[in-house]
């Protein structure tokens, strides 16, 4: 989707991925192929870029490391977020204590890295997860009694390539998320909160904006900016909360153009890929834009040519209905194959539309 973004406004996308005709590459990218610590293959590909970013965060340190002595030796400053701000998203550890040291409020957590941890009086039930590579519900156990836990760990101690966190089970009201925008001025583009609906532990549908009170937004809002002053970043995150009565605490940020945050293709004057390509690009953020109440859906694989056919006939009847695809190979169980975006009204929608998966 950024690969569209650029092409339409005149851009050249340059894509280095492990694997062979990518997502991005069928949307017009040019393809090169490497390993991460090709370290050769991937110089090749600095020399011909002039800005550089992220599809997702799980880049390996030694990757990140090489490319940023390569910026500085060119005297470039070209990766957008910094590298920084790039390690501290892949380790749950690392963020949660990011967020606490600039004073936003997370659940009660315990990092598990030796296996020696006392967690006789953490409270239960819950939630354990590695360190590093979950997403979607993977990756992540749900304990309610310390006993369980003492079990799992045995027959799955940590190790150096293996690392936990424990967090305490927080029984909250709804999820929101914010798209948080920053140029390498500081100069600062912030949507309104959307709502998040998940199903199995994956992000089903997006409200966009959020129905919630004004103090919850107003706190949301200003926690995206603190996040992303205390970063220097420059790019565009998604930044995910659990609010619960008037509490909001900060569940996780990705440091890249998110999920939750594809309404803005359609609900908005412009989108998270255009912010990511102004930022990469030198180009200024916009001063003013227009929102539309928009909600987002999201098309996994698990049904995909029954949901297909279903977006395609609710679009041959409603031109508020608009289809994006990824153009991934295979359909799978739990993989995301596109969205689908209806500007509008809750109340306007086709009751179908909450049917698809």
């Amino acid at each position: 989707m950024f690969t569209q973004e650029a092409i339409k406004l005149g851009y050249t996308v340059h894509v280095y991925s492990p694997e062979k005709n990518s997502p991005a590459c069928k949307a017009g990218a040019i393809e090169w192929t490497g390993s991460y610590i090709d370290f050769p293959s991937l110089r090749r590909f600095l020399d011909t870029v002039s800005g550089l970013s992220f599809e997702f965060e799980n880049i390996p340190e030694e990757c990140l490391d090489f490319i940023n002595d390569y910026s500085k030796s060119r005297d470039l400053n070209f990766l957008k977020p910094n590298a920084n701000s790039i390690k501290i998203a892949q380790d749950r550890i690392l963020e949660k204590q990011f967020f606490n040291s600039i004073g936003l409020n997370t659940v009660l957590y315990l990092p598990i890295v030796t296996g020696e941890e006392d967690f006789s009086q953490f409270p239960m039930p819950a939630i354990l997860k590695t360190t590093r590579f979950g997403y979607d519900g993977k990756g992540q156990w749900k304990f309610n009694t310390s006993e369980e836990l003492k079990v799992f760990l045995h027959e799955n101690p940590p190790s150096n390539t293996l690392k936990y966190i424990l967090e305490a089970y927080y029984p909250y009201d709804y999820e929101i998320s914010v798209i948080y925008a920053r140029n390498q001025e500081g100069k600062e583009f912030i949507f309104p909160p959307a709502l998040n609906f998940h199903r199995n532990s994956i992000l089903d549908m997006t409200e966009f904006p959020a129905p919630i009170p004004e103090n919850i937004h107003n706190l949301a809002i200003s926690s995206a900016s603190l996040l992303g002053k205390n970063l220097d970043y420059a790019g565009v995150f998604g930044l995910e909360f659990f609010v619960s009565g008037d509490e909001l605490v900060v569940n996780e940020f990705a440091p890249r153009p998110h999920n939750s945050g594809h309404y803005t293709q359609n609900g908005s004057d412009i989108s998270q890929f255009e912010l990511q390509l102004r930022i990469l690009t030198g180009m200024d953020l916009p001063e003013r834009n227009t929102i539309k109440p928009c909600l987002m859906k999201n098309l996994l694989g698990d049904d995909y040519s029954n949901s297909l056919q279903l977006c395609l006939e609710l679009m041959s009847k409603d031109s508020r209905y608009h289809l994006h695809l990824y153009q991934k190979d295979e359909a799978k169980p739990g993989r995301k194959m596109g969205h689908i975006n209806f500007v509008g009204k809750k109340s306007e929608v086709d009751k179908r539309f909450f049917n698809l998966t």
